[in-house]
């Protein structure tokens, strides 16, 4: 009786010993399994979770991230292009220009210093990046959309103006920046209103680093 009741015993300990070594190696097959799930698997399909799921050691969240990568390059700036910098260096200079637009039906005319306000902003209705030019109280303000650019022009036009009173005629230079959109129809003209020597010799410094024509994309 004795001896039976040793080798049960026996018998016991051994079913515990196997019975642990299963579960510990269950356990590192599960943490194998999900650390190679984790780092082989694409992001977006660890959605299929929708509750923290436990395997071994680890939890697998439920946070859907398939639109992580979306959302960090909606987030970072677009480089400017080189609509940006023209119209940069417009605003910098601070000149007087004669802004001409022309809509469907309807051309607005209006002289104002391009600024002081210069920023690039996306319009929440239709997506548009849109670059401004405003004054300080708002009273003027200049909206350009710069992705429907697809021309910049700079042209200097001699004109003579008719004498009056018996006068000689008068000859004067228009310095013209020109914005074409994607139809090749016109977007807005900015004539140089300044006729000082700073401000034509940098209407002549923007012909010189851009060409007299610009061609976007």
């Amino acid at each position: 009786m004795a001896e039976l009741l040793t080798k049960c015993r026996s018998l016991a300990a051994l079913l515990f010993f196997l019975s642990s070594s299963n579960i510990l190696l269950t356990s590192i097959s599960f943490q194998s399994e999900a650390l190679a799930f984790n780092t082989i698997l694409p992001t977006h399909q660890i959605k299929s979770f929708k509750t923290p799921t436990r395997i071994g050691s680890l939890y697998l969240s439920s946070v859907d991230r398939s639109n992580d990568n979306k959302r960090r390059d909606d987030d970072q700036e677009q480089p400017p292009s080189i609509v940006d910098d023209i119209l940069s260096d417009i605003h910098s200079n601070n000149f007087q220009h004669r802004i001409v637009v022309i809509g469907n039906g309807a051309i607005l005319e209006s002289t104002a210093r391009l600024g002081p306000y210069f920023g690039s902003s996306v319009s929440p209705k239709t997506g548009d990046r849109m670059v401004t030019f405003a004054s300080d109280d708002k009273s003027f303000e200049f909206h350009l959309k710069v992705d429907q650019v697809s021309k910049i022009s700079f042209a200097e036009i001699d004109r003579t103006a008719p004498a009056e009173g018996g006068e000689q005629n008068s000859n004067t230079t228009m310095r013209i920046c020109r914005f074409v959109n994607q139809d090749d129809g016109p977007m807005c003209s900015l004539i140089l209103a300044d006729s000082s020597t700073e401000a034509v010799a940098w209407f002549t410094g923007m012909i010189a680093r851009y060409g007299n024509t610009v061609q976007i994309g």
